[in-house]
């Protein structure tokens, strides 16, 4: 009998864990305030979700902060399991796994106060103006693949957001949410200095992803979307966000 009970409760392990030995899950990423960054509480909303996801189902999370193109490297290399967050391309989906949608981002074109237009066609009638991008950030296949249009690659957020703000470059493209937070934290610039473009980019689904080098990659993958589904259900997803005013 007591065979049995053991049995019962090895089975109920693994559906709830998804995995019989729970583990460290090493991650990287680039300062991305307010989703994720090495200077907010609990590294922001994002990775609360991120922590709260993997904790459901057993396992604990290290989170590592580096430049993005040297994040993308080495996530791609199995040094680390996986990258906090990303949005998907073609080329990513080559080398990692994409867990389940987590957030979605609407990712748009800012310009300086006073610009026109103030809206675009398409793409092409943006040709003569310069807009600032961050070096390895995917916006949206249309725009990624524009070769004909003027970009101009920075490591950073807030380097783009002076660029644009002393008129070194026409426009910018960003995430609205991440712009309008890096907007807030720095006293040279208000939301007033800027207009949006319109229509966005895009509507961009933020993931998790695993790298295709580490033989666990797709366990892991499965563990995520396992607790992230258990903290939707239980309450705690909506209890993270709103702790965090998202």
């Amino acid at each position: 009998m007591k065979y049995r009970y053991l049995l019962i409760f090895v089975i109920s392990f693994i559906v709830t864990t998804g995995s019989i030995q729970a583990r460290e899950v090493k991650l990287a990423t680039t300062d991305w305030a307010p989703y994720f960054s090495d200077t907010l509480p609990e590294h922001g909303f994002f990775s609360a979700i991120t922590d709260a996801a993997f904790k459901a189902v057993g396992h604990e999370t290290n989170l590592t902060f580096l430049p993005w193109q040297r994040t993308l490297i080495l996530a791609e290399r199995g040094e680390y399991d996986g990258i906090m967050a990303a949005y998907y391309s073609d080329e990513r989906a080559e080398v990692f796994h994409y867990s389940n949608i987590v957030y979605t981002d609407s990712v748009v074109l800012f310009a300086k106060k006073g610009f026109k237009p103030s809206k675009y066609t398409n793409l092409k009638d943006l040709v003569n103006f310069s807009i600032a991008v961050g070096t390895g950030w995917v916006y949206s296949p249309e725009f990624d693949s524009a070769t004909y249009l003027r970009k101009e690659y920075a490591p950073n957020q807030i380097v783009n957001i002076r660029k644009l703000f002393y008129g070194r470059v026409d426009l910018m493209a960003a995430s609205e949410t991440v712009f309008q937070y890096e907007v807030s934290q720095h006293r040279s610039f208000e939301m007033d200095d800027f207009v949006k473009l319109d229509p966005p980019l895009a509507q961009n689904d933020l993931f998790l992803i695993f790298s295709k080098q580490l033989p666990d990659s797709v366990t892991l993958m499965n563990d995520f979307n396992r607790g992230l589904e258990i903290i939707k259900q239980n309450g705690e997803l909506e209890k993270i966000l709103n702790r965090f005013r998202m």
